[in-house]
C-alpha cells in the first residue's frame, strides 16, 4: 500500500520544482516566502518563551532583522534570546545571503549567455544586413570594410554617416563573433559589426535584425554542400518569401534591395517571383566557371581577375554620372579624362542597367548616362578637360595572333558542381573542339547522372578516369605533358575550406614534381577557397583562382553599387567584350627596344580595341593597370599586353 506521506512529499516536490523553474522572479518569491515563514515562526517562539516584547509584530520584526543582518547578534541578552538569535542568524547566512547570491549569480549568467547568443533585437536602420553564415561571410565583411570610398557614397545616398553591418547567423553567435574578429584583424570594429543568432527562414528571427529597415540585404551561399536540411538555393528563395511576407505589415517604406547568391541560373526566375522588392542575383558557381574557361583560352587572366575583383591593386572599375559630358562624343570624353581610362557607359532602361563597353568613337553621351572607367579613384572621373582633338596617323603594325589549337586537351582533377557549368561554357565557344579528361574518385555512373542535362555534341569529347589526384602514383599513370591545360578543382564534399585547399595544394605539389623538366608544360589552374593560400602557389608554374574571394568581392561591390553586376557579367561573360593577352613584342617594330603606353594604346584603338594594362611576367607577374601614357616598356618575349576587344 502506498505511503500517504511519501505521496505528499512527491506532490510538494513536483509543484515546488515547477514553480522554481519558471524563472528568477519566482525563485526570489520562494525565498521571500521562506524568510517570512522563518521570521514569523521565530517571532512566535520568542514571544512564547520570553516576555521581552510588547507585541507579536515586534517579535517578528526582531527575528526578521536577525535573519537578514548578522550585525544584530551581539545586542541580545539572555540565554533563550541568544539561542534563538543565533539559530535565526545562521539560517539568514544560509537562506538569505546564500540563496540570494546563488539566484542572482544564476540570473546574471543566464542574462549574459542570452546576450552572447545574440537574441536581443537591434535598433538600427539603413544598415547592411547579411543573412546566413558561411565561410564567405568574413571575406564579404572584409571587402565591404575595405571599400571605404564606395561605402561613403552608399551612406550618403541614405543620409547616414556611420557604417553598420548586421549578420544573422545560425549557431553560436559568440563563436562567429570570435571568428570575425580573428579574420578581420585591424579592420574589426565593435561599433560597425553586430552579430545576431537565428535562422533566415523564420520571421521572428529576421525581426531581430530589423530586416525591413535595412538598406540592402545580402544572402551568400556556402562553398560546401549541406549534409542536412534544405538545398541552398531553396533556402535563399524561402528567405525571400519570408521577407516579402512582411510587406503588408510595414507600409512606410519599400522592401530593401536584396543581393543573393544562387548555385545555378535555373532558379533566378523563381527568386524574382518570390521577392517583391528590387533583387539582384549572383550565380557564383557559373561566374567562377566562366572565369576558369576564359583563363583556359587566355592564360594569365587570373592576375587580371585578382586585380579587378579584389583590393589587391589601386585600380578599379568606377561608375559616375558626368553632366558636362552630355552631348560630347565618346572620343572627346576619352581624350578629356586625365587619369581615368574610359571603358564605356551604362544606361538605365526601365529597371535594368544596360552597359555598353567600347562604344563607337562618334557616339554621343546622352542625359542620364554614367561613365564606366578604370581608375584609381571615383573623383578622377569628374576631372575632364575637353580640348581640340588632334588626329594622328600611325603605321599599322602586323599583329601575329597565336590561335588556340583546333582541339584543346584539358585535364580536370577532382569533382565539383562547376564541371557541368564548365562543359556548358566550353560548348558556347563555336568553332573550337575540346578533349576533356576528368579524374575523380566519384563513380562514373554518378558523374554521368550529374552531367545528363549538359548538351552533348562533337565539340567536346569527354573521358572519365577514376582515381585520387592527391596520390602521386595515380598522376604518374597519365601523360600530363600532352595536355594544354590542367585544372584542379576544390571539392564541395569536404567540411571546410582549409581541408579543400589542402587537397588542392597536394595535387599542385605532385604536378610540380611530375612536370619539372618537361620542355612543354601545360597551363595549370588551381582553385582555392581561402584567400590566404594564394601565396603558396608559384606564379611561374601555376595560376590560382581564389573563387571564394572573387564571389565575395562581387557580392560586396554589387551591394554597394548595383550597376556593377551588369558590367562584370558583360566583361567576364560570353558574347560581350572579351579580354585578350597579346605579346608586347607584337606591337613593336623589330628594331625598337622599347614602346610607350601611348603608342600601344594608339595602335590598339585602330583595331577598335583598348589597352587596359601590361602584365610584366618578368617582374613576378606584376599587372600594371591603366599606366600613364608616357610610361615606357622594354620589349621582351614574356610581357603581355592586356587588351579589351569588342
Amino acid at each position: 500500500m502506498e505511503n500517504p506521506l511519501f505521496h505528499l512529499k512527491n506532490y510538494l516536490t513536483y509543484h515546488l520544482e515547477r514553480f522554481l523553474i519558471r524563472g528568477t522572479h519566482y525563485r526570489l518569491l520562494a525565498i521571500a516566502a521562506l524568510l517570512t515563514l522563518i521570521s514569523v515562526a521565530a517571532g512566535l517562539l520568542i514571544v512564547t518563551l520570553t516576555s521581552d516584547f510588547e507585541s507579536t509584530s515586534d517579535a517578528i520584526w526582531w527575528a526578521f532583522l536577525r535573519l537578514t543582518d548578522p550585525g544584530y547578534l551581539g545586542d541580545d541578552e539572555g540565554t533563550t534570546r541568544r539561542i534563538i538569535s543565533t539559530v535565526v542568524t545562521v539560517l539568514g547566512y544560509v537562506l538569505f545571503m546564500g540563496s540570494l547570491v546563488a539566484i542572482m549569480t544564476q540570473w546574471l549568467d543566464a542574462t549574459l549567455a542570452r546576450l552572447q547568443r545574440g537574441e536581443t533585437p537591434i535598433s538600427k536602420q539603413n544598415h547592411i544586413l547579411i543573412l546566413g553564415w558561411s565561410e564567405r561571410v568574413p571575406v564579404l565583411v572584409r571587402e565591404i570594410l575595405l571599400s571605404s570610398g564606395r561605402v561613403k557614397r552608399f551612406l550618403q545616398h541614405f543620409g547616414e554617416s556611420k557604417l553598420e553591418i548586421v549578420i544573422l547567423a545560425e549557431g553560436d553567435s559568440a563563436k562567429h563573433h570570435s571568428e570575425l574578429r580573428t579574420m578581420l584583424g585591424p579592420l574589426w570594429s565593435e561599433r560597425k559589426i553586430t552579430v545576431r543568432s537565428g535562422t533566415r527562414l523564420r520571421l521572428a528571427h529576421l525581426s531581430r535584425v530589423a530586416f525591413t529597415r535595412a538598406a540592402v540585404i545580402i544572402a551568400p551561399e556556402s562553398d560546401f554542400d549541406s549534409l542536412e536540411g534544405l538545398d541552398q538555393d531553396t533556402s535563399v528563395i524561402k528567405m525571400l518569401l519570408t521577407v516579402s511576407g512582411a510587406r503588408d505589415q510595414q507600409k512606410e517604406r519599400p522592401l530593401p534591395r536584396a543581393v543573393i547568391e544562387l548555385s545555378t541560373s535555373e532558379q533566378e526566375e523563381t527568386a524574382k517571383l518570390a521577392y517583391r522588392g528590387e533583387l539582384q542575383t549572383v550565380v557564383g558557381q557559373e561566374f567562377i566557371s566562366r572565369l576558369i574557361v576564359q583563363n583556359i583560352h587566355h592564360p594569365h587572366l587570373s592576375f587580371l581577375y585578382a586585380a579587378l575583383l579584389t583590393h589587391s591593386d589601386n585600380q578599379g572599375i568606377f561608375i559616375r554620372e558626368v553632366p558636362e559630358a552630355v552631348g560630347r562624343t565618346v572620343q572627346e570624353v576619352e581624350e578629356g579624362l586625365k587619369e581615368a581610362l574610359f571603358l564605356g557607359f551604362i544606361r538605365n532602361v526601365g529597371a535594368a542597367f544596360v552597359p555598353t563597353l567600347l562604344p563607337a568613337q562618334d557616339e554621343r553621351v546622352q542625359k542620364g548616362d554614367k561613365i564606366i572607367a578604370l581608375s584609381q579613384s571615383f573623383e578622377s572621373l569628374s576631372e575632364i578637360a575637353f580640348h581640340q582633338i588632334e588626329h594622328s596617323t600611325s603605321m599599322l603594325l602586323p599583329e601575329p595572333r597565336v590561335e588556340p589549337p583546333r582541339t584543346q586537351r584539358i585535364l580536370i582533377l577532382g569533382w565539383s558542381r562547376k564541371i557541368p557549368l564548365i562543359l556548358k561554357e566550353l560548348h558556347s565557344y563555336e568553332g573550337r573542339e575540346f578533349d576533356v579528361t576528368i579524374l575523380s574518385e566519384l563513380e562514373t555512373e554518378k558523374r554521368e547522372e550529374e552531367l545528363s542535362h549538359v548538351r552533348s555534341g562533337k565539340s567536346i569529347r569527354l573521358h572519365h578516369r577514376v582515381g585520387d589526384y592527391s596520390c602521386k602514383e595515380t598522376l604518374q599513370q597519365i601523360s600530363l605533358a600532352e595536355f594544354d591545360s590542367i585544372v584542379v578543382l576544390s571539392s564541395r564534399r569536404l567540411t571546410s575550406r582549409e581541408d579543400a585547399d589542402a587537397r588542392c595544394l597536394i595535387g599542385y605539389l605532385h604536378l610540380q614534381a611530375l612536370l619539372m623538366g618537361e620542355q612543354k608544360r601545360p597551363q595549370v589552374l588551381i582553385e582555392l577557397l581561402s584567400p590566404t593560400n594564394r601565396t603558396l602557389i608559384d606564379p611561374n608554374f601555376a595560376e590560382a583562382i581564389p573563387s571564394g574571394l572573387l564571389v565575395s568581392h562581387l557580392l560586396a561591390q554589387v551591394s554597394l553599387r548595383p550597376e556593377l553586376l551588369s558590367i562584370y557579367e558583360l566583361l567576364f561573360g560570353f558574347g560581350g567584350a572579351e579580354i585578350f593577352l597579346h605579346p608586347l613584342r607584337s606591337y613593336c617594330p623589330a628594331e625598337s627596344p622599347s614602346l610607350s603606353c601611348c603608342e600601344i594604346q594608339e595602335y590598339a584603338s585602330q583595331k577598335g580595341e583598348k589597352m587596359i594594362g601590361i602584365l610584366q611576367v618578368r617582374k613576378n607577374h606584376h599587372l600594371l593597370l591603366n599606366p600613364t601614357p608616357a610610361t615606357n616598356f622594354e620589349i621582351n618575349d614574356e610581357d603581355q599586353v592586356v587588351i579589351l576587344s569588342p
